[in-house]
């Protein structure tokens, strides 16, 4: 399950990711499950999640296996 957009309550969310792209990312990316957050270089201090709807970026609770496991994106 995606969470909700803390700013217009919608499930239209992405998972944010950062670093150097794996296999893995890049399933997720083709899934419609995640984007590339914005590059590289980690700090520690990046949201995890995007709203597709409004842009806000926020924190989520995230279950990647399940949404995985699923087949289609759960939106």
């Amino acid at each position: 399950m995606r969470p909700k957009c803390p700013r217009c309550g919608s499930c239209n969310t992405l998972y944010l990711m950062y670093g150097y792209p794996t296999d893995d990312a890049f399933e997720l990316v083709e899934r419609g499950i995640a984007v590339f957050g914005g590059g590289c270089l980690v700090t520690g201090n990046e949201k995890d999640s995007l709203c597709g709807d409004c842009g806000k970026e926020f924190d989520g609770e995230w279950d990647l296996d399940a949404l995985l496991e699923a087949g289609e994106p759960d939106r």
